[in-house]
């Protein structure tokens, strides 16, 4: 003779699927480690979240790059125009290590690559050109009347040139 459970279907079948799912994804075992599902979901989880702060990340080392090479060039430009109140001419370089000399300022040449050519003996152009990624490239023409703060070209326009 069967014994009839009087309890109601709904408590039986949260029991049953309680068992179900304790037996499949629990073993009898180890009752003190991870499942391969909860592993997963950790990964699954831990990927979609990179899958944002990756390219944000990116974005503002890019950003603090940007705000290096504007900074040296503006520098530069001071060092320009400190050297040609002294002698009446800007001089021209074509590498970090002839600008730093020639204007006796100190430029970081890890990220990128300063030169100035001038075109007359009271104008010039500016340029900081990336080393890696995409070649970007800030660009300022100057002259005697140009102010220090004069914000320079950038390109290929993009999203790394802001």
């Amino acid at each position: 003779m069967q014994r009839r459970c009087r309890c109601r279907l709904s408590e039986r079948l949260s029991s049953v699927r309680f068992a179900l799912t304790y037996i499949l994804v629990r073993p009898v075992e180890a009752k003190n480690t991870f499942t391969l599902m909860e592993i997963m979901a950790v990964v699954f989880i831990i990927a979609v979240l990179s899958m944002f702060a990756i390219p944000t990340y990116i974005k503002a080392v890019e950003k603090t790059y940007n705000k290096q090479a504007l900074a040296m060039i503006q520098l530069i430009l001071t060092g320009e125009k400190m050297y040609q109140a002294e002698t009446g001419t800007f001089v021209a370089c074509a590498g970090n290590d002839a600008c730093a000399a020639a204007l006796r300022i100190d430029t970081p040449g890890e990220k990128w690559t300063y030169r100035v050519s001038t075109t007359t003996d009271t104008s010039g152009t500016i340029q900081a050109q990336r080393a890696a990624v995409n070649g970007r490239r800030w660009v300022l023409d100057f002259d005697v009347s140009t102010p220090v703060d004069t914000m320079p070209v950038c390109t290929p326009a993009g999203i790394y040139c802001r």
